[in-house]
């Protein structure tokens, strides 16, 4: 931004990915969720 204008933006920690993720799978069972954390190479 050039007129000096900052933003806060909140994110969650890498350890609260992981817990979303593996509760997402472990509600919806779809191999989706996962993905994110494993990667491409699975």
């Amino acid at each position: 931004m050039t007129d000096g204008i900052s933003i806060l933006v909140n994110t969650l920690t890498l350890e609260e990915v992981i817990i979303e993720k593996v509760s997402a799978y472990l509600k919806r069972r779809k191999i989706r969720d996962l993905y994110d954390i494993l990667g491409k190479d699975i």
